[in-house]
């Protein structure tokens, strides 16, 4: 920084120096001469070793101009009361020199006694006299501490004493210094305590306990435990052979269960309850005799479980023999031969139920002398009726006649006189074919019995087809008007869904054409200006819902001036419905105020029919006449504001009149955020107030002077008069700058400009 010296005479204050000064470049007084200037904060501009780049020193002087004096450089002193030479630390001082009383250090333990300090000498006076926090420390006799007094002290508690004295003893090794029970001259009891401080809790005073896990008052000799009581699940004896199960212990009894239940070593043994008694079998046939019996555990040799045999002399008769023709009991059942059911070795004999002489296989008897009603042939195949047997003839009757396993057509000894003809129905209409025929006792599958079809490859095409008048000749017939026949007669065709057989346009599949009828036979007559295709536009989107109250929010054809149709998009919702897009912005700086496509007859993106956030300008911006406007923001809550001041005039007619401002008639909608300057409103069009103005939409100003409004709302913002900021937006909200009320908003967003 470069100096220059100047004298100055200020005659207006007589405080002022008048010596020469230094002086800094732009002409400002540095009185000491040290570089800072009063202006750049010099606190002393008297004193150069004072200033913002001094350092802080201890003086009593705010030496760096902070606002605080000696900060950080002054010393702790502490008081000495008893003049000892060490400070009480509770009585602190912060001083650049020691004040009277106060030394520099905070270490005295009592600072009323000058004999207590931390080099003092330690006597044995029961205080701490040199401040280590130990009493008569190194210099009486090494004792323990005696809490419980029972004369042996706690060895991990060391004191250092001038004499013995209750509470301390010289022995140590209490092993529990608050219980006078516990020490190494007591003896050991069971009590779960180290009584006599060895180290070992209840050694040698335990009794020994067997575990009971059955629960039968009988211990398991491998799982014991020692202790002073009897645990649970425990008990004192160990006489159980099975500790898993109680029905087993000395105090059970003895059953023939191949286990040894009362645990005397013996298993199932002559004492055992439940004995099964055995009967003696002689014969060795397995049968025992009723009259010889014997109680025991186990089957032994000679013996059975049964007394079923009738003669233990003869192993060939018993229960499980065969009945024969012998005159004797075989099976002990107490019948002989054919009044035994259970007979063997007898002839079989076979039911003539019809005496056709012929038996029936399947019910038979055995006996050793013929039956009455039973002969030896079993080759009948019905035993109910006499005409069906061996020698019979086989006939078509779906029975084998003469029981040789083959029926009808598969016997090759059928009478063919029986058999029926039948027809091929290939075309399954239920009508056979004359020329295809066969002859069998049963219809086959796919013949019928008649032979009435005169195109068996169609089924459609047989005596009982219908066929359906076409009066216009258009391939589809009425189904009004029908005759039955195997061929097709003239001007006749087999479908019958034509819903107009006198009108060639009208047929299922037809194109539906704008002519108010039903040319496809859907059932639905369209309207003739519903908008579904370029063939019926609708004059307006207004005018298509007012044709169907149903339509929904789409796109749809418009034709308002006659000049060709072309598409729209039609939001039939909204306030009533019938709205057709005319325009719409993203809510960047296109389609701002002085944007020509607001007055001229431009298109901008007008293919875009959706409700998107894109910049676009559409036909029926031009061509449509409407009456009201409806301009909304989606992404504002769904607000709209609205205008009907018009009559028949299109939209860029309407923004190139000038302006128009309404009151009744226009509907801000106002919402949390737009309504932050309350005075001063104009809804309309072309707004023109200074400074901000709206091609649709509201401005308003804070204060009263209306002719000044600084804010807008709505679509086609933009300045006017003189600007500070030059925004311009396709719709949204600003502010003329950051100093408007409760605002300080200048924003955009999408907008969809509509019109009825």
């Amino acid at each position: 920084m470069r100096y220059s010296f100047v004298l100055f005479v200020l005659a207006c204050d007589s405080s002022v120096k008048v010596d020469p000064v230094d002086v800094v470049e732009e002409g400002i007084l540095d009185s000491d001469g040290d570089g800072y200037l009063e202006s750049e904060g010099d606190c002393d501009d008297s004193d150069a070793s004072v200033n913002i780049g001094a350092t802080e020193i201890c003086d009593g002087i705010d030496n760096n101009c902070d606002g605080e004096i000696d900060e950080g450089v002054m010393t702790s002193f502490y008081a000495d009361s008893d003049g000892d030479g060490f400070g009480d630390a509770q009585y602190v001082e912060e001083a650049c020199e020691s004040p009277e009383g106060f030394v520099p250090n905070g270490s005295d333990c009592d600072d009323e006694n000058g004999d207590i300090y931390p080099s003092a000498d330690e006597v044995c006076d029961g205080i701490d006299n040199d401040c280590n926090e130990l009493v008569d420390d190194g210099l009486g006799i090494l004792m323990y501490q005696d809490a419980d007094f029972d004369g042996f002290g706690d060895s991990d508690v060391v004191v250092d004493a001038c004499q013995d004295e209750p509470g301390l003893s010289r022995v140590p090794g209490d092993c529990d210094d608050s219980n006078p029970a516990l020490n190494p001259d007591a003896t050991e009891v069971c009590d779960e305590l180290d009584n006599n401080c060895d180290g070992e809790i209840d050694e040698g005073v335990q009794e020994t306990y067997y575990i009971d896990a059955d629960g039968d008052g009988f211990g398991d000799v491998n799982v014991v435990e020692e202790s002073c009581y009897r645990p649970i699940g425990y008990t004192e004896n160990a006489n159980d052979c099975d500790d898993i199960n109680s029905t087993i212990s000395p105090a059970a009894s003895e059953v023939c269960d191949g286990v040894d239940n009362n645990c005397d070593g013996l298993i199932d043994d002559a004492s055992s309850v439940n004995q099964n008694t055995y009967f003696a079998d002689t014969d060795g046939d397995g049968f025992g005799d009723a009259s010889s019996s014997a109680e025991s555990c186990f089957l032994n040799p000679g013996f059975s479980s049964n007394d079923l045999d009738c003669d233990d002399s003869n192993p060939v008769l018993n229960p499980d023999a065969t009945e024969v023709c012998d005159g004797m009991d075989n099976d002990c059942d107490l019948a002989i031969d054919d009044a035994d059911p259970s007979l063997s070795g007898a002839p079989t004999w076979y039911l003539d139920a019809d005496v056709d002489g012929f038996g029936n296989a399947s019910f038979t008897t055995d006996a050793c002398v013929q039956p009455s009603g039973f002969i030896s042939d079993f080759s009948d195949c019905n035993d109910l009726d006499a005409a069906v047997n061996s020698d019979a003839t086989e006939v078509c009757d779906g029975i084998d006649n003469n029981c040789d396993g083959l029926t009808d057509d598969e016997d090759a000894t059928l009478d063919q006189s029986t058999r029926v003809i039948s027809f091929l129905d290939d075309d399954q209409d239920g009508y056979g074919d004359p020329n295809n025929l066969v002859s069998s006792c049963e219809v086959p599958i796919g013949y019928v019995g008649n032979n009435d079809d005169c195109n068996d490859l169609d089924s459609a095409i047989n005596p009982d087809t219908p066929w359906y008048l076409d009066a216009d000749v258009d391939g589809f017939g009425d189904v009004n008007q029908s005759t039955l026949s195997c061929t097709q007669p003239i001007n006749m065709v087999a479908d019958s869904t034509d819903c107009d057989d006198g009108e060639v346009t009208i047929y299922p599949g037809a194109l539906e054409l704008c002519d108010g009828l039903d040319n496809d036979c859907d059932g639905v007559t369209p309207n003739e200006s519903d908008g579904a295709d370029s063939a019926c536009p609708g004059v307006s989107c207004l005018d298509i819902l007012n044709q169907d109250s149903s339509s929904v929010d789409d796109v749809y054809w418009i034709d308002p001036d006659g000049n060709g149709a072309y598409e729209a998009y039609c939001d039939m919702t909204t306030q009533g419905g019938g709205w057709t897009l005319l325009l719409k912005t993203a809510g960047d700086t296109d389609l701002g105020f002085d944007d020509p496509l607001w007055t001229d007859f431009n298109l901008l993106n007008e293919t875009s029919l959706d409700r998107t956030a894109l910049n676009a300008k559409m036909e029926s911006f031009v061509s449509l006449p409407i009456d009201e406007l409806l301009g909304c923001f989606p992404t504002q809550g769904g607000h709209c504001i609205y205008a009907d001041p018009f009559t028949n005039q299109s939209a860029v007619d309407i923004f190139s009149s000038g302006a128009q401002q309404f009151g009744s008639g226009f509907n801000g909608q106002q919402y949390s955020g737009w309504s932050w300057q309350p005075n001063c409103q104009y809804f309309g069009i072309n707004t023109p107030y200074n400074y901000r103005r709206a091609r649709f939409g509201l401005t308003s100003n804070q204060e009263n002077d209306c002719s000044s409004n600084d804010t807008a709302i709505g679509f086609g913002l933009g300045p006017y008069g003189h600007s500070t900021t030059g925004e311009v937006w396709g719709s949204g909200q600003m502010c003329m700058s950051t100093q408007c009320s409760q605002g300080n908003v200048e924003t955009g967003f999408p907008g969809l400009l509509f019109g009825r």
